[in-house]
């Protein structure tokens, strides 16, 4: 009868068998004890880090840098710097350039509006236009007299302050200005509801303008005229 001996190892396969407890050893001490603060950038996979594994709250407005980010909508901006095309802005508190803002209720300060569609308050608009306020007439260059003729009396019923009219004759008033108007330009159209008469500018001096009124038929008439002097 034949008895099988076991077989001694070989000094290869010990050696490999020693490596193996060893190596299976290492592992578990180090998902064990792994020290703290001793995984750092070169630890971390590029790109291993997923929006799941990221905490919210954890990553602050002091960790982000603002010139990457895109925002298709933003409810509510304290300050914008610059806004290329703003499809509605309910408020803007400030805004230092609005290329083109199809609606904006409120606007409390604005340097420049290129393209305003409606805007219901804007307290400060250094341009209108895109043209600075030189560019406009000046509200104290323009006078009105607003006149009414009864046949009898001419009265500035509106109009500039210490602007007065005088009744010379049938359809022929003066209206005299406190300030002189000599080379200023002159404007007056008649005030009859029907349209029927006329009104035109007969004579004018260093602070009076002679206007000629007339009805429908071309006769001189005391009716109302309204003047508008430019200078």
């Amino acid at each position: 009868m034949r008895i099988n001996r076991l077989r001694t190892p070989s000094p290869a396969l010990v050696v490999s068998f020693i490596a193996l407890l060893v190596a299976l050893g290492g592992t578990s001490y180090a998902a064990l004890a792994l020290p703290s603060n001793s995984v750092g950038t070169r630890q971390i996979v590029n790109g291993a880090v997923s929006t799941k594994k990221i905490r919210n709250g954890a990553v602050t407005a002091s960790k982000v840098n603002p010139s990457g980010l895109t925002v298709p909508t933003a409810l509510h901006a304290i300050q914008a710097s610059a806004a290329v095309d703003a499809t509605s802005a309910s408020s803007a508190t400030h805004a230092s350039t609005a290329d083109s803002a199809t609606m904006a209720t409120t606007a409390s300060h604005a340097s420049t509006a290129d393209s305003a569609t409606t805007a219901t308050t804007a307290s400060d608009a250094n341009t209108l236009g895109g043209k600075p306020p030189s560019t406009f007439e000046n509200a104290a260059n323009v006078k009105t007299a607003n006149v009414t003729n009864n046949g009898t009396t001419a009265t500035v019923v509106q109009g500039n302050a210490g602007a007065v009219a005088d009744r010379s004759g049938t359809g022929s008033v003066s209206v005299f200005f406190p300030e002189n108007i000599a080379n200023c330009t002159w404007v007056v159209t008649e005030r009859n509801p029907l349209g029927a008469g006329a009104a035109s500018i007969e004579t004018a001096f260093a602070n009076s303008v002679t206007v000629l009124t007339a009805n429908g038929a071309g006769a001189l008439a005391d009716e109302n005229f309204q003047l508008l002097v430019v200078c």
